[in-house]
């Protein structure tokens, strides 16, 4: 008798990404909001600030594309 092997992921959903891609587009969304509203501030501009606002955006994008699709 032969066995049919296949992968087992404990505690780990890999066809159930909907969630966790909705929850990076708002953060997303959040983020560039965020961005935009400090680019529009008056006063000194904080560089820093721009950069870590633009990469946790990047981040987060590049989370987003490399979800499975749903399945």
């Amino acid at each position: 008798m032969s066995r049919q092997k296949h992968e087992c992921h404990i505690g780990v959903g890999y066809n159930r990404t909907s969630r966790l891609k909705e929850k990076l587009i708002k953060e997303i969304t959040g983020f560039e909001r965020q961005l935009d509203a400090l680019r529009m501030k008056s006063g000194p501009v904080d560089f820093s600030m721009l950069q870590t606002y633009k990469e946790m955006i990047a981040c987060r994008q590049n989370v987003l594309k490399s979800l499975p699709p749903e399945r």
